[in-house]
């Protein structure tokens, strides 16, 4: 998604402000996130638009809205909502049409997500990874169990050559090193959003 930064730039600076303002979709904050682990500037960018984020309400001066402002919220808030390809959201079942979910650019050159779901709470997060040809998915240190599937295309763990219907288990405090894809490939994977990133090695 982004390079590690030496000084902020204009990019560094818009993704800090979307991030500090809570507009980012939420694949888009898990990866900035993941960004942000290794790069020190955009940290230090999202804590200053933080602070004046949080001196914004302090400006506006309170009044009431218009009634039918008003009714709009309300009828807004009442309505159920369902966010794009989600097809279930309800008493403990979740169920998501990946179709109809946008690629996004993931965590390096060639390799894009589409998060299915993520857990706020346990901040574990399941989702489809596509890798290009010849992409490589950086090597990285469980905090959790990561369980992998691949789906289709070639994926090189470890210096195992995997295919579709192959799977990949990493438990807590173990190591991936570099991933890598000759012909491109998708997997399904359930990871923790606190997986320390490695640099390359």
């Amino acid at each position: 998604m982004l390079d590690r930064h030496v000084d902020p730039d204009e990019e560094a600076r818009e993704w800090a402000s979307l991030y500090a303002l809570g507009v980012l979709a939420s694949d888009e904050r898990v990866q900035f996130e993941a960004h942000m682990r290794g790069c020190a500037v955009c940290a230090a960018e999202v804590e200053s638009f933080d602070r004046v984020a949080g001196r914004i309400g302090l400006a506006v001066r309170p009044g009431a809205p218009t009634a039918s402002l008003r009714e709009r919220v309300l009828a807004r808030a009442a309505a159920p909502s369902r966010k794009p390809g989600v097809l279930l959201d309800r008493g403990g079942l979740f169920m998501a049409r990946s179709g109809d979910l946008q690629w996004r650019p993931g965590i390096s050159p060639g390799v894009d997500a589409r998060i299915l779901f993520r857990d706020a709470a346990r901040r574990y997060i399941t989702a489809l990874v596509r890798l290009a040809p010849a992409a490589v998915y950086p090597g990285h240190r469980h905090t959790e169990v990561e369980a992998l599937y691949v789906l289709e295309g070639d994926l090189e763990v470890e210096g195992v050559s995997m295919r579709a219907g192959d799977y990949c288990r990493g438990d807590d405090g173990s190591i991936h090193g570099d991933s890598h894809s000759q012909n491109g490939c998708v997997f399904l994977v359930t990871f923790s959003e606190q997986d320390e990133i490695l640099a390359p090695g």
